[in-house]
């Protein structure tokens, strides 16, 4: 029997029959879709790539070339696959969006004479530390009652923030947030008529700054203004950037990953000017709380140190409620597992495990990727959308990482 195995051809690597590799195209990637596609296309996406979806299927394969390591794979893929997408909506062949596709996704890509095909899966684990709750006490230990804070009156900003914490998809966050800046500003300084809309924003956080606002929290790092270089950043550039479109001036394209990092970190600053002046406008606070960094990492260290994961091609959706690999008895295997410090970000913790395609001849194909502690206890899994195959590729990799979200404070995390 296993002489049999060992002469057996591996099945030509393809995710629910779309094929990974050809002789044109060395590097991809794969992403989940919203729904289902209705039906069997492919787009010419531009720069030599191709993008295909099936019918039934819920994955989108970008197939080019370019690439020489898992991050590029996925730059390109993920660039060449939302070209592909809006090629197919306005062709008529389906509105879709992909779902998490820094969480869920295969690269590929190759590394000197191999082919390398990886599979991410992110686990992401909600923290809730309530507000700092202060009780006073008098000279006898005596709890002294403090007045309760005022209920709040509605204000027309606080339906744009709430719109900003709901979204799904960064760009329309910071729209709303910036309308609530908008509004809280124009109650806290009303523009004067006639007045250019960028002088006075200028004006109303020059009046901020000298009624005591520490703008210097909320602008760009090493600002020498920070009244203008706020200004500046919000409606110059990132708001301009984000509100048109004209062709050929400066614009940021919703879902392209470099201007996405731009447009968040410009998000961050602006929720807490926002929030800031909200309090001192109308007296209103927000409780907020959070684990720092450092504790996450104490939390989660140890817990990525002695990860092992396998992968098995046991057939069977995963369920919260399994407590083994393979509930239907398919075939697993473990891979040589370690901590990768190198794809670490704040707030998340990842660790890789890797293979030789040779090594996992006898599966039938790659179902599932499972995390478990040194017991055995399974910890993480991640459910493959469609039937993955590997053959054509050298190594395999599955990279797992555990992503901490702050549930309290504004919201900083919009998954791709």
């Amino acid at each position: 029997m296993m002489a049999l195995m060992e002469g057996r051809e591996l099945e030509r690597a393809a995710l629910d029959r779309m094929p990974l590799l050809d002789e044109a195209c060395d590097t991809g990637g794969a992403f989940v879709l919203d729904e289902e596609a209705p039906e069997d296309t492919t787009a010419d996406a531009g720069d030599g790539w191709a993008v295909e979806v099936r019918s039934g299927s819920r994955v989108v394969v970008a197939r080019g070339s370019g690439g020489d390591s898992a991050e590029q794979a996925h730059a390109l893929g993920i660039d060449a696959a939302q070209r592909g997408l809006d090629l197919l909506s306005i062709r008529n062949l389906g509105d879709h969006r992909i779902r998490r596709a820094d969480d869920e996704n295969l690269v590929w890509w190759p590394d000197g004479d191999q082919r390398v095909l990886r599979a991410c899966s992110i686990a992401s684990l909600r923290i809730d530390v309530p507000s700092v709750t202060v009780r006073i006490t008098d000279a006898s230990g005596r709890e002294k009652p403090q007045p309760a804070e005022p209920e709040p009156v509605w204000h027309p900003s606080f339906r744009f923030f709430r719109l900003a914490q709901v979204s799904e998809e960064v760009f329309d966050a910071y729209r709303n947030l910036y309308l609530a800046l908008e509004s809280i500003l124009s109650t806290a300084s009303p523009p004067k008529p006639r007045e250019r809309e960028k002088d006075w924003i200028g004006r109303a956080l020059k009046e901020a700054e000298t009624k005591g606002m520490k703008l210097a929290a909320f602008a760009a790092p090493g600002a020498v203004d920070p009244a203008d270089s706020i200004r500046q950043e919000l409606y110059s550039d990132t708001r301009t950037a984000t509100f048109h479109a004209k062709v050929g001036a400066p614009t940021l394209l919703p879902l392209d990953a470099v201007d996405r990092r731009a447009v968040l970190a410009s998000l961050s600053r602006l929720a807490g000017l926002y929030l800031d002046l909200v309090q001192r406008t109308l007296g209103v606070r927000r409780p907020s709380g959070g684990m720092f960094r450092a504790g996450f990492d104490m939390l989660i260290g140890n817990i990525v140190e002695e990860i092992q994961i396998h992968v098995t091609d046991d057939p069977i959706p995963m369920q919260k409620t399994d407590t083994v690999i393979n509930p239907r008895g398919g075939l697993v295997k473990p891979l040589a597992t370690r901590a990768a410090p190198e794809l670490d970000q704040a707030f998340l913790r990842n660790c890789i495990g890797e293979a030789s395609v040779e090594e996992l001849r006898e599966l039938t194909h790659v179902a599932r990727v499972v995390a478990t502690t040194a017991d055995g206890s399974l910890i993480s899994g991640g459910q493959l959308e469609g039937r993955l195959t590997l053959g054509g590729f050298d190594r395999f990799q599955a990279a797992m990482g555990i992503r901490g979200v702050n549930v309290r404070p504004p919201r900083s995390f919009y998954p791709l």
